[in-house]
């Protein structure tokens, strides 16, 4: 699942081989005293909930929960930070976000039932782009933890310990794991440009897509068959698959879309 700016569709997109839905928001209130009526939104991302396909959206600044089959959604968390990229736990009863404040950028998550935000990355250090282990114990992130770029960080949500799994010279950012958790990606900035990188488990790691443009938002397709993420030329952003072949294969799924930068969330195979 993925977002156009302006929530349009195209042909293009609907005939596509990996058919993504792509989500026309209707996000409004009873007009009373100083509510607003929101009836559209940019720059949001989307995720969809593994048990019952409710999507989590950010929107101006709060978390939004809106129902599968559309219709009004409701505001699910409010703060005084800017809150973003939400993602559903494996099992749909958590919520993982990143909040930006006048302390900078962290992690946190909160239970669906009773929201109730934890903060998971460490006070004071910037951290981004977090997603979910699929045994939902863990989590992964980039942080800046070392004042010397950002790593790649996974957490352990009870216990509260934290191991690093990337420390190279370049930022590596916007981590992901596959549906089976054998398999790690990541974007890392190099001297060139930007790569997609993957981590077989027991192999050496390996960029997969390389580029002297801009790449981000790697997503797995649920089968770990391919990756999903955005190629960000000057003249419009692109999403594309690299398809987990010998050699690996890339192919345009949309190309030149105002989207938003955000990962792909793939309801099953198709």
């Amino acid at each position: 699942m993925w977002m156009k700016k302006d929530g349009s569709t195209s042909a293009r997109s609907m005939r596509a081989s990996a058919f993504f839905l792509l989500v026309l928001l209707a996000l409004a209130g009873p007009a009373s005293g100083n509510e607003d009526i929101l009836t559209a939104g940019e720059d949001l991302s989307v995720d969809a909930s593994p048990a019952d396909g409710r999507l989590i959206i950010d929107l101006v600044g709060d978390l939004w929960i809106l129902p599968p089959a559309g219709g009004q959604a409701e505001r699910f968390l409010a703060t005084d930070s800017s809150l973003r990229r939400p993602r559903w736990s494996p099992t749909s009863d958590r919520i993982l976000y990143q909040s930006a404040g006048l302390e900078g950028t962290s992690i946190w998550l909160t239970p669906v039932e009773t929201p109730a935000p934890t903060r998971v990355s460490d006070a004071g250090i910037h951290s981004q782009d977090a997603s979910w282990h699929p045994d939902g114990d863990r989590i992964v992130f980039a942080s800046d933890r070392h004042g010397s770029g950002l790593d790649i960080w996974e957490t352990d949500v009870a216990t509260g310990l934290s191991w690093r799994l990337t420390s190279g010279d370049r930022d590596e950012l916007e981590p992901a794991w596959s549906a089976d958790g054998r398999d790690l990606a990541w974007i890392e900035r190099t001297d060139s440009g930007y790569a997609l990188m993957l981590r077989r488990r027991g192999e050496a790691d390996v960029a997969i897509v390389e580029a002297e443009v801009k790449l981000s938002t790697p997503a797995w397709r649920t089968d770990g068959s391919l990756l999903t993420f955005l190629r960000h030329d000057p003249d419009g952003l692109s999403l594309e698959m690299a398809i987990l072949s010998e050699p690996v294969l890339v192919r345009v799924i949309e190309s030149k879309e105002d989207v938003v930068a955000a990962p792909v969330s793939w309801r099953d195979r198709q």
